[in-house]
């Protein structure tokens, strides 16, 4: 239950009533009579953004690489920066590579459009056939100005997950025919994973001609492209080759962006696919444009400057990202790219010294356990002083929005903030609900506001944000100003207009950020968007009045009902569970032939590891070890600790998972039962562990089956 005392803020305000619903549409206060628009900004196209924030600073700093020199050097790592004129050179040398060496494929059947949708004319430079390019890497330099480059050719860029497995890669190379794929080594060689062996090039890969390597190709990727008559061409070739042209020719020119423009399809981004298989949302120049500086609008509070610092590690083909990168380079502020693992990120925060960090609800969860465990081995005076702390700061935090406490940030927060580099002055949260308890003792240690966001895919990206100094937890805010909201009754599950004590329903978007449609999908397109525009979200909200900002209660897809009749909303437990700090991660199912839920729990090593040790057990340092030795042990332990966090969320008794889950010894992987932002993947994770849950059903005294 979120905090709803204190600062008096207006998230939004209602607006007028939907004719055809009878629902009331609800805009940002500060929204004009219409909805802004791309042109409001100056700018046709996401290139157009360099172009500007070039000409004002373009000798500032702007996109930045870890550097690790060998051992041998004795030199400490560390950052190597280009600037925005840096970058704006590089791009244009690659588009006339790009254009020399034909490195895209052209879509002559592109289909997708709902009703009342734009025309193919308008979507497409020049009409058609639609150009597209593929890019796969670890976030870097050369990712960016390949979709900046890309961009400035009016050709649509396709992100392509690094985890895709081997289907879902197959499916989006064949919907987009796609000739050309720009990455590193170790992700084009996951593309040719398609392939079993040398030889025949397989039919996935059948308009696959050009692999544009960053950095160096190793032999098994020179190996394979030569098998599959492939053409292996070098980033770093065709850049010098284009600069030597630029140098030699007289007529080299320069390429204009103003041609460009807002309505073409600026890249294809492939949803997480939390259900089925991944679906092509076509979002335009103008999607990305509004979406961008309606959140800029929005956070106008923040002083955001020329001399913060932006780190990049969560996906670039997600668009959380790629709003947080281009939206930098809007404020022409700087983006450090992490160093390509996500595990040592504290080592790269510590090197960056961001201002402003993003994360995911799983990230910051981890984060929040392993304060907690680390706290659990100090005095107890040490850990007196750090609850008063916590207590005192949440005090001023409910009172006033304040996340500064002289005293104890001075004697004990600021060292917590010196894990992230010392210079965090914001963090931002999305793609999933927050804990309230733990959003607020994150603002408290690290001496920050954080910013919950939310939107998806196919509304580009953030839509509702909370404010900045916002004192109330539980809410994603109020929708920018590019967008607007209603909420549609759900009458089956329970949620309307008439609910108490707030309005509650599918959450219901409109505006020039929403995307044009699904990829070669009009028939998934006009289920998720009408003729009139909205866009049908799949969640469901509520509208906590007289604010008016949004509260996610429930996903409609992840809510079952077990034979009782009773609903459960899966999400919400797993949220919950997760806070037990024996707990990294959890899947909850059950359905309504069952009477009770289920859990899959893989357990925190650590924390486990040292509760034990404490009761004189010599652990093993596996934890397939651990397991096998001290099972008893360790399944009593999480029972305890997640049947005490169901007591005190006050669960009902169907809610709490009592002796029914089984522990696992392997991490929920990307790619398998996760998406590459760490949402579950439900479907894939209840075939992944069908096994399990029937074996715990068919041991649990509760079961019994509906007839």
């Amino acid at each position: 239950m979120g905090n709803w005392q204190g600062i008096d803020l207006k998230h939004s305000i209602e607006h007028r009533v939907d004719e055809a619903t009878g629902q009331k549409v609800y805009r940002c206060p500060d929204a004009p009579a219409d909805l802004w628009q791309a042109q409001d900004f100056e700018l046709n196209s996401i290139y157009s953004i360099l172009a500007k924030t070039r000409a004002r600073i373009g000798g500032h700093k702007f996109l930045g690489t870890k550097i690790v020199p060998s051992a041998e050097s004795k030199l400490a790592p560390y950052y190597q920066w280009s600037t925005f004129n840096q970058v704006y050179d590089n791009t244009q040398l690659l588009a006339h590579a790009i254009l020399r060496h034909t490195l895209y494929s052209e879509v002559m059947d592109v289909e997708g459009l709902g009703p009342g949708e734009e025309s193919k004319e308008s979507l497409i430079p020049g009409g058609g056939p639609l150009k597209v390019l593929g890019i796969t890497s670890v976030n870097c330099e050369e990712w960016v100005t390949t979709d900046l480059a890309s961009n400035l050719l009016g050709i649509t860029s396709v992100p392509l997950y690094e985890t895709l497995g081997t289907t879902m890669m197959a499916l989006i190379l064949g919907q987009t025919e796609m000739s050309t794929i720009f990455g590193s080594d170790k992700s084009l060689l996951n593309v040719l994973a398609l392939g079993q062996s040398e030889g025949e090039r397989p039919r996935d890969l059948r308009y696959l001609k050009n692999l544009v390597v960053f950095g160096e190709a190793s032999a098994q990727l020179t190996k394979l492209c030569r098998s599959y008559h492939i053409n292996l061409i070098r980033y770093n070739f065709i850049l010098e080759e284009a600069k030597q042209e630029k140098a030699l020719s007289e007529s080299w020119q320069e390429i204009d962006h103003k041609a460009l423009k807002r309505e073409n399809i600026f890249t294809i981004s492939y949803t997480s696919g939390t259900e089925n298989n991944p679906k092509g949302a076509m979002l335009t120049n103008e999607n990305f444009l509004c979406a961008i500086q309606s959140i800029l609008k929005v956070a106008g509070d923040f002083p955001f400057s020329e001399d913060d610092v932006y780190i990049s590690y969560l996906p670039l083909a997600h668009v959380f990202d790629r709003l947080g990168v281009y939206g930098s380079m809007t404020m022409g502020a700087a983006v450090g790219f992490f160093g390509g693992n996500v595990l040592k990120i504290i080592d790269d925060l510590q090197l960056l010294r961001p201002s402003i960090f993003p994360s995911v609800p799983r990230l910051l969860n981890k984060v929040y356990d392993r304060i907690q465990a680390g706290l659990a081995q100090q005095s107890a005076t040490k850990q007196w002083l750090f609850q008063k702390g916590i207590a005192a700061k949440q005090y001023y935090l409910e009172q006033t929005g304040t996340v500064e406490h002289y005293r104890y940030d001075t004697i004990l927060f600021n060292k917590v903030k010196q894990r992230l580099g010392g210079n965090v002055r914001i963090m931002i949260t999305a793609s999933a609900p927050i804990a309230d308890n733990v959003l607020a003792f994150l603002k408290c240690t690290f001496c920050c506001p954080i910013v919950e966001a939310y939107g998806q895919t196919e509304s580009c990206g953030a839509s509702f944000s909370t404010k900045l100094f916002d004192n109330r937890t539980g809410h994603v805010g109020g929708p920018g100003l590019g967008v607007e909201f209603m909420l549609r009754d759900v009458s089956e599950l329970g949620y309307t207009k008439d609910s108490k004590p707030y309005p509650q329903g599918e959450v219901l978007l409109r505006g020039p950020s929403i995307f044009a449609g699904y990829f070669k999908n009009p028939a998934l397109t006009a289920q998720t968007k009408d003729k009139d525009g909205w866009l049908y979200t799949g969640d469901v909200g509520q509208l906590i009045l007289p604010g008016g900002s949004l509260k996610i209660i429930d996903r409609i897809k992840n809510i079952f009902k077990l034979s009782q009749g009773e609903y459960i909303v899966s999400e919400k437990l797993e949220r919950v569970y997760e806070q037990s700090q024996y707990v990294a991660q959890v899947f909850i199912h059950g359905d309504s032939f069952r009477n009770h839920i289920v859990a899959i729990v893989f357990p925190e090593y650590t924390t486990l590891k040292t509760r034990l040790n404490s009761q004189g057990i010599e652990v093993p340092e596996t934890l397939a070890e651990m397991l096998q030795q001290y099972k008893d042990q360790v399944y009593k332990l999480i029972e305890q600790d997640m049947d005490q966090l169901a007591v005190a969320n006050r669960f009902n008794s169907l809610e709490k998972v009592k002796t029914n889950f089984r522990v696992v010894d392997r991490e929920f992987e990307i790619g398998t039962i996760l998406t590459p932002t760490m949402k579950l993947r439900r479907h894939q994770a209840k075939e992944y562990f069908a096994d399990l849950i029937e074996d715990i059903y068919a041991n649990s005294p509760e079961s019994k089956t509906q007839v």
